[in-house]
C-alpha cells in the first residue's frame, strides 16, 4: 500500500464518520 492509498482510504473514513454525525 502507498501512502496514497492509505490516504485516500483516510479520507474515506472520516467522510463517512462525518455524513454518520450529521444523519
Amino acid at each position: 500500500m502507498t501512502y496514497s492509498c492509505i490516504h485516500q482510504g483516510v479520507i474515506h473514513y472520516l467522510h463517512g464518520s462525518r455524513t454518520k454525525l450529521i444523519n
